[in-house]
């Protein structure tokens, strides 16, 4: 499942071949300051670019170097031109650049703009930033230790983080409008927290692959995340030991947690997750896993291999979308807590697995069922069926007999429809088993008076406390 960089590196040698930049103009921006930039007549614009002189094949432009400071403006031929780009190899190989300052009026920095600028240590932008797009290996391989990104970017491109060895940290402001990371973008650095913006909407493949360090990784406002896609790879073989994901989550894709250090997932009461795909949590710590109801494929192997798998909360009733080799090779005993319909296709589905009903899920589909069975005129109203609650305790020992108690104080005009609240019950219910073996509910009213039901002895309930 591992990836390597070999991709990367070939288009980075790929530049390798690249002669003279004819469109490059040396400006004198300031007393004694140089800078190379493409004019744009046009749009009266100007793109920082790399030395027209020297074939940065062998060597980087040697302007480049120490601290530098981009400016907004640059005059050329009487006319002011604004510095709206950092283009692409700008400051390719640049290997003596150490700090840079980027103008709020840049919006693109281009594909290997400061590419293996190894003693690169600071990146500032100014106040108000305009920058929209850090495009593919801007930094790549550069010595930046963290760097703190304007709310205006919306793009962080492929492995343009990638390979920064020494980088721990990075940074959004509160108003981000980060829109994706790309490929690989944060790979093998440092990093040993992450908190992304809710304006995220995509994270890329292989974006955190290889990040040892990473543990912590969370939502800067989990409630609010518009977070859909979590591509595959993501956080392959990285160190993040657990994360909680926000209900906008879609799609986790293949390998996303490949032989993480992943231990704890959550996915929220709401969540819209409908696509685990083959081998998303493979070989990870997980020793408890909820399956939201909302899942429609777990592919194969889902959650093979992961040894410390013990309990597994299946909400979903979509048995078709799920792989039969979804759990292989886990090497505790599972439990797997299903809904009380697809009971039987689950058991056949992973016949190794121990199958049970979650009680809490089976009470609040009868739940359902009752109300609306009972949403006729002259019965119960959903007011006084909010009011009905049913406590199941098993006994130990035996699993042919199981009691259920429930607790009714509904208003005496309710009481009064008891009879036919028990042939309700009794219809949705009471067919399922029989009265010899299975496990039986009473109702009891405030009155004292109660009535019973059942539900069939093949299927094993658990109470569930989560």
């Amino acid at each position: 499942m591992k990836r390597t960089f070999f991709t990367i590196a070939a288009m980075c040698c790929a530049v390798l071949g690249f002669a003279q930049n004819p469109k490059a103009t040396k400006i004198e921006y300031e007393s004694g300051k140089v800078m190379y930039f493409e004019i744009d007549a046009a749009t009266h614009t100007a793109a920082v670019t790399w030395n027209n002189k020297v074939n940065y094949e062998y060597a980087p432009t040697p302007e480049y170097t120490g601290d530098i400071k981009i400016p907004a403006t640059v005059t050329y031929g009487g006319e002011n031109y604004a510095v709206t780009a950092i283009g692409n190899y700008a400051f390719n190989v640049c290997d003596k650049l150490t700090s840079v300052t980027i103008p709020s009026s840049v919006k693109r920095i281009g594909e290997l703009a400061f590419n293996q600028a190894t003693a690169l240590t600071s990146v500032g932008f100014e106040s108000e930033s305009q920058l929209e797009v850090i495009e593919k290996i801007a930094f790549f391989n550069t010595a930046l230790p963290s760097i703190q990104l304007p709310a205006s970017l919306k793009v962080i491109g492929s492995y343009s983080f990638g390979s920064c060895t020494k980088m721990t940290e990075v940074t959004f402001p509160a108003n981000s409008a980060l829109d994706s990371i790309q490929d690989g973008a944060f790979s093998a650095t440092k990093l040993t927290s992450f908190t992304v913006p809710a304006s995220l909407r995509f994270i890329g493949s292989m974006v955190f692959q290889n990040t040892s360090d990473l543990k912590n990784f969370t939502f800067a406002d989990i409630e609010h995340s518009q977070l859909e896609c979590i591509a595959e790879l993501a956080f392959n073989v990285s160190g993040i030991t657990a994360i909680e994901l926000p209900s906008a989550l879609k799609k986790i894709e293949d390998g996303a947690f490949y032989a993480s250090e992943l231990a704890t997932v959550n996915f929220r009461d709401n969540s819209q997750l409908e696509t685990i795909e083959r081998t998303a949590f493979w070989g990870t710590n997980l020793s408890t896993v909820n399956i939201p109801s909302t899942v429609k494929i777990v592919g194969k192997e889902a959650f093979a291999s992961c040894g410390k798998l013990n309990t597994v909360y299946n909400y979903s009733e979509n048995v078709a979308g799920f792989d039969a080799t979804a759990f292989n090779d886990c090497g505790a005993e599972i439990t797997m807590c299903v809904p009380f319909k697809p009971y039987e296709q689950f058991k056949a589905l992973y016949p190794e697995i121990r199958m049970v009903v979650d009680l809490e899920v089976y009470r609040k589909g009868a739940l359902e069922s009752i109300a609306e069975e009972m949403k006729t005129p002259n019965t119960i109203s959903d007011a006084d069926m909010e009011r009905i609650e049913i406590y199941i305790a098993t006994i130990q020992s035996t699993r042919n007999f199981y009691t259920a108690y429930s607790s009714y104080n509904a208003a005496m005009s309710i009481i009064n429809k008891q009879k036919e609240i028990e042939e309700t019950l009794a219809r949705i219910l009471g067919s399922l088993g029989t009265k010899q073996e299975g496990t039986a509910v009473r109702l009891t009213g405030s009155d004292g008076k109660s009535f019973i039901f059942y539900a069939p002895a093949s299927v094993e309930y658990i109470k569930v406390k989560q």
